[in-house]
């Protein structure tokens, strides 16, 4: 679980990172620039009026973004055997909001932490395969 929280305030490229059993994770902020804060017709903000983080406030929401006070971002997940260094995998989640406007980018480590299961997973999966065939071939050298 990462412990270490995005900061208030988060650049590109910002990083936190845990240790899980002998791998070292990394979540790392991407920008994201498939995503705005425009509806699929490009006029209407993508946002609920109804909630109430937002209602009232999308022309400054949408203002802020053109700014660039606040950006969508991706958090990337790689997952690095800790005493080879080797990478083993990565997961992603995309369209996020960072620094948003009232924000704190807690979310950001939420997103970190809901995506670590899947991370780890997938590294200890392709860790076996390169076990296995590593083995595999030490063998077939040795006959």
């Amino acid at each position: 679980m990462f412990t270490k929280k995005f900061d208030n305030y988060v650049c590109i490229g910002d990083v936190i990172s845990c240790e899980v059993d002998q791998y070292t994770i990394s979540a790392c902020v991407h920008f994201n620039d498939c995503t705005t804060p425009y509806g699929m017709n490009g006029e209407s903000p993508n946002f609920d009026v109804d909630d109430p983080d937002y209602g009232g406030h999308n022309a400054e929401i949408v203002a802020a973004w053109q700014r660039d006070d606040w950006f969508y971002c991706e958090i990337v997940l790689t997952v690095i055997h800790t005493e080879s260094g080797v990478t083993l995998a990565t997961e992603s989640a995309w369209g996020i909001e960072c620094n948003f406007p009232r924000g704190d980018n807690s979310y950001l480590t939420e997103a970190a932490n809901e995506l670590l299961d899947d991370a780890v997973s997938a590294g200890k999966k392709v860790h076996g395969v390169l076990q296995k065939n590593l083995l595999t071939s030490s063998a077939n050298n040795i006959t």
